[in-house]
């Protein structure tokens, strides 16, 4: 089988399936909610302390997965977490430590429960509450120092 007869298979196949998704989507009517979503975050964080900020900054990252029950009600489970580093300015030194975070979270949409007519808002305000536990290993250079 050469490339093209597959990659025309594939063409067929995708097209295939686009109009079996158009066809039930004619049968049945939209509904926004529920919904689940899945999101990953990654950027840098600081731990502020007595020590110079610029010399604690360390990669984060993290994952969740949570949903919409309703237009202003959700929940969400969010684990976060890599490396972080500390500073004792009185010995001038830095430590570095392993951690994770877990959180279980309500989600409102006070965007929703505040303007429920709209049905597009440019700008969505959620208020975010929970519970969480978080968890450091490998603290090795925090323990050397004590001593």
């Amino acid at each position: 089988m050469n490339l093209k007869t597959l990659v025309a298979a594939f063409l067929m196949i995708g097209m295939g399936m686009q109009s079996l998704t158009a066809q039930e989507t004619e049968k049945k009517e939209y509904q926004p909610y529920p919904y689940a979503f899945i999101t990953l975050q990654g950027g840098g964080q600081v731990t502020f302390t007595d020590y110079k900020s610029s010399d604690l900054i360390t990669p984060i990252g993290a994952v969740s997965v949570g949903g919409m029950f309703a237009p202003a009600v959700g929940a969400r489970l969010n684990v976060s977490g890599w490396k972080n580093k500390g500073g004792l300015k009185s010995v001038a030194q830095t430590y570095d430590f392993n951690y994770v975070t877990s959180n279980l979270d309500l989600l409102v949409n006070l965007s929703n429960v505040f303007c429920p007519k709209k049905e597009v808002h440019p700008l969505n305000v959620y208020l975010i509450g929970g519970v969480g536990l978080a968890y450091a290993w490998e603290n090795d250079d925090l323990n050397a120092l004590k001593t």
